[in-house]
């Protein structure tokens, strides 16, 4: 399974090419099958918004302002991994943080009710958001969309849908540090 280790946590598993052998029974097939994990969350202030299938590395609220990112899966997949982009923002709540409670960079929740939800403020408290994870979501993978490509791009230019999709997501890894503050 696919993951690197956490601060504070066992490895993470959550992006993509996470696999699980097939087994006898169940919808006959057997092989290789593969899955990612995403979240279904809510995050705002004072009516936070529903944020359904976040994947891992996807920003919150927007790419604009970032405040969290979805991270991954931990602890067998009952918990899941938040990053606070912002340093602006300190956490507090139900969720486990680390590096410690008072330096607080990844927020572990669950769904639990004791353990699913999370403060973050800034400005002395001016600024403040929830963080709720409602549900955790297993999403099949083909295997293409797994092990993904390994090869150069070629010199033949993309379709623009292609261009357009992979422009649109932004992550973690594809915001401009100055968009991060």
């Amino acid at each position: 399974s696919g993951g690197a280790a956490l601060p504070g946590g066992s490895g993470m598993a959550g992006g993509s090419g996470a696999s699980t052998p097939g087994g006898s029974g169940g919808s006959g097939g057997g092989g290789t099958r593969y899955f990612t994990y995403t979240v279904d969350v809510k995050f705002g202030s004072r009516k936070p918004k529903s944020y359904k299938s976040l994947a891992t590395l996807d920003l919150l609220p927007d790419d604009q302002n970032p405040i969290v990112s979805f991270m991954g899966m931990t602890d067998n997949a009952k918990t899941a991994v938040f990053f606070v982009v912002d340093p602006a923002f300190e956490a507090d709540g139900e969720g486990k943080c680390s590096p410690s409670a008072d330096d607080c960079r990844f927020i572990y929740l669950g769904v639990e009710d004791d353990r699913d939800e999370e403060t973050l403020s800034a400005a002395e408290g001016a600024l403040e958001y929830t963080l709720q994870l409602d549900r955790i979501n297993i999403k099949r993978l083909s295997e293409n969309e797994a092990v993904g490509n390994a090869q150069p791009e070629s010199d033949t230019p993309d379709t623009p849908t292609a261009a357009k999709r992979r422009q649109s997501r932004k992550t973690l890894m594809t915001v401009p540090l100055a968009a991060r503050r």
